[in-house]
Parts: C-alpha cells; sequence; structure tokens
C-alpha cells in the first residue's frame, strides 16, 4: 500500500480556491456579518439571560466557522465535515434555549459532562428549524440527514472512512494522507464550508431577535438571507461535484450510494 501523492498545503489550498472561489467569499461575509451582530447585540440586547447564553454561543460559532473555512481551504475536509457536525449542535442549543431566560439558565448550571445542553440533539434540530420558519418534512428530514453524514465524519464511520481514506486504482491501494484533493475531497471541504455558513447565518437569524434595535434587527437578517439566497444559487455547483465523485469511485471500484447525501 502506497500513500495517494496529494498536494501539499499551499498546493492543496491553491486548487481549492480555484473549485470554490464563490463559495470562499460567501464564507467571507459570514465572517463580516458574526462581527456585525456580536457589536450590534452587545449595544442593543433584550432578554437579558437568554442574550448572554445567545452571545456565548455565537461567539463560539463564529470561531469554529473560521476554524472550519481553514480546515476545509487546505484539504482536511473530512476533519472539517466532522466540526460542521458540532456546529448544527451548538446551533441546536442556541435555538432551543431561544428567548427563554429559564432555559438559559438551566443551560449555564449544566454540569454533566456526558451530555451536553440539551440532551437529545434532535431537540435542538428541531428548536432551530421552528425558529428558521421551516415546517415542511421533506426540508426537516433533510437537516437531519445532513447531521447523520457529518457524524460519519465526525465518529470515523468505517463506510466514510473506507470511502475517503483508501482508493484503489489500477496501480495498487492508495492510503489519503495529508491534503486530499481528490474529488470526494474536493467536495468534502465544499460541503463542510457550505453547512457552516448555513449553521452561522441561521444563528444570526435567530439572535437577532434578541436585539432590541429594529433597524440592526432587520439588517441583521436581511444579510443572513441573502447570505443563504448565494448558497442556494450554487446548488448547480455541488451537483457537479456529486456527479464528479460518482465518475471516480466507479472508475475506481468504490460506491458512494447512501453515503454522499445527494
Amino acid at each position: 500500500m502506497t500513500t495517494w501523492p496529494n498536494a501539499d498545503e499551499l498546493e492543496a489550498q491553491r486548487q481549492l480556491l480555484e473549485q470554490f472561489r464563490p463559495l470562499a467569499e460567501l464564507a467571507s461575509r459570514t465572517d463580516a456579518l458574526f462581527d456585525k451582530a456580536t457589536e450590534a447585540l452587545a449595544e442593543h440586547p433584550k432578554y437579558e439571560a437568554a442574550t448572554k447564553v445567545g452571545l456565548i454561543l455565537l461567539a463560539r460559532l463564529s470561531c469554529d466557522m473560521r476554524v472550519c473555512g481553514m480546515a476545509s481551504s487546505v484539504g482536511y475536509g473530512l476533519q472539517a465535515v466532522a466540526l460542521a457536525a458540532s456546529m448544527m449542535e451548538i446551533l441546536g442549543a442556541l435555538a432551543y434555549v431561544g428567548e427563554s431566560n429559564e432555559r438559559a439558565v438551566e443551560w449555564a448550571k449544566h454540569t454533566d459532562r456526558r451530555q451536553t445542553y440539551p440532551k437529545n440533539v434532535r431537540l435542538g434540530i428541531d428548536a432551530t428549524l421552528t425558529a428558521l420558519g421551516i415546517h415542511d418534512q421533506a426540508s426537516r428530514d433533510d437537516w437531519k440527514k445532513a447531521y447523520e453524514f457529518m457524524c460519519m465524519a465526525k465518529h470515523a464511520n468505517p463506510r466514510l472512512s473506507m470511502l475517503q481514506g483508501l482508493s484503489d486504482l489500477p496501480s495498487g491501494l492508495h492510503h489519503v494522507f495529508g491534503p486530499d484533493t481528490t474529488a470526494l475531497g474536493i467536495y468534502l471541504s465544499a460541503e463542510a464550508l457550505n453547512r457552516a455558513i448555513e449553521y452561522s447565518t441561521a444563528a444570526v437569524f435567530i439572535m437577532a431577535r434578541r436585539c432590541s434595535d429594529d433597524a440592526s434587527q432587520s439588517s441583521l437578517r436581511r444579510e443572513a438571507l441573502n447570505i443563504r439566497d448565494g448558497l442556494i444559487r450554487l446548488e448547480p455547483l455541488f451537483r457537479s461535484w456529486c456527479n464528479a465523485i460518482k465518475i471516480a469511485t466507479t472508475a475506481t471500484g468504490n460506491a458512494t450510494n447512501g453515503v454522499v447525501p445527494g
């Protein structure tokens, strides 16, 4: 078995930026939106306890968004996807606390090191979808399927690990080590950044309700929706990456059915 001849990190960064420059631009806008949201909420807060908890979680998401962006930009897509799964969990906690000072106090007093808050991740996902006004079952199922896929990366699920970590090529078995610039690696990096942006803008959209200044609240929500719409416009690009994965894995004998979401 030999190591897959991947590019070094600088070369991987160059190749990946060529592939998803529009996505990187949306990530930059999201980073700026975090700064704007934090400043507005600090100056015009309401729902005191809930706002404090929300700001703590928003700050965590902001940092995770940056780390996810750095990892995905240099070819560590699998690791970035795992971080995106954690971001969905943090977003769920933020939405579950919502505007409830009682839940904010519960969150602050939570001491169980074996479980997070809320204890059931699905409660957080459901709270997020409700706060975003997403009620149709198909869309709600898509969010949960995305989380399941990301947890495959987070917990080193064998199905995804075998697909990403080992390539069966005519020259023999190749172990993927370091930056992954294969078709699957490109998809994983892009998907991680896509999800990180989606969860970040959702968090700002939800947190904007805790800003007492109506103009700031509207501005934050409008920018969050604009960035989300930018992600929607990139869907054809994601479909092309999915097709590239299917072609590549068919040629090498690997299968993506049931692993990479459509």
